[in-house]
Parts: structure tokens; C-alpha cells; sequence
């Protein structure tokens, strides 16, 4: 009997343990943004830039999808940060943002990047806080 008390008590915790209202694998916090800037030219080449805004606690922000390359992750100086990559099972990435008293720079290209009738789509969600 204690057996079954204790594992539908586990079963319990680990599904509110387990983010499952947006399906993809975070780590910390969703971050806070203070601009995305997307830069296309005439040859079809995509540089996007997010600025983070600062925090003390760890957070993830989502790249847009894509084949990322050139990603760099900067405070306001310049200066690179340590970061890491996470990749979800639908090829989703994002990046771990530690906790910092600057703002973080993040940097990167999208390739293969098809324009159709020299219009560039893509879906993203951002949602603005009042502060």
C-alpha cells in the first residue's frame, strides 16, 4: 500500500515538475528583452541581434529557427560571455544566459534563408512586460 502512495506521489511531483505548457526545453527563466534587431541585405544574408536585458538569475532565450552560425555571445564592453546552447528535439536552439550586472549581446547569422518575392517570414512570440 505505501508503495503505491508514494509512487503516484512521485508520479504527481514530476508532472509539475516538468514544464509542459510550451513543450520546449528551457533552462531557468525565459529572459527579458530590450530589443531584437533582424538585418537583411540584397543577397538574402540574415544578422540578427538580441540585447538581454540584465538579471540575477540564469535565463534562456530562443533563437529563431533556422541554421544558425557566427553566434556570439557579448556584454555591453565587447567583452564575450560564457553561454551555452541547447538544443530541443525539434531543432529548436536557444541560449543559457548566466546571470550578470550588463547587458548581454547576442549576435548571429541565419543561412539558407529563402525569400519569397524578396520578403523574409518567420514566426516569433515576444511578450512585452510593464514595468
Amino acid at each position: 500500500m505505501n508503495r503505491k502512495i508514494i509512487s503516484i506521489f512521485a508520479i504527481f511531483t514530476l508532472i509539475l515538475v516538468i514544464p509542459t505548457a510550451n513543450a520546449q526545453l528551457t533552462i531557468g527563466s525565459e529572459v527579458k528583452q530590450e530589443l531584437i534587431e533582424v538585418k537583411i541585405n540584397d543577397k538574402g544574408e540574415v544578422d540578427v541581434k538580441h540585447i538581454v536585458k540584465a538579471s540575477n538569475i540564469p535565463g534562456t532565450l530562443q533563437l529563431f529557427s533556422g541554421t544558425i552560425s557566427n553566434l556570439v555571445v557579448t556584454n555591453e564592453m565587447g567583452k564575450e560571455k560564457e553561454s551555452g546552447i541547447v538544443n530541443d528535439t525539434s531543432g529548436n536552439q536557444s541560449v543559457f544566459i548566466l546571470p550578470s550586472k550588463e547587458n548581454s549581446i547576442i549576435k548571429y547569422n541565419l543561412e539558407n534563408i529563402i525569400l519569397k518575392d524578396n520578403l523574409f517570414s518567420t514566426q516569433f512570440s515576444h511578450m512585452l512586460i510593464a514595468q
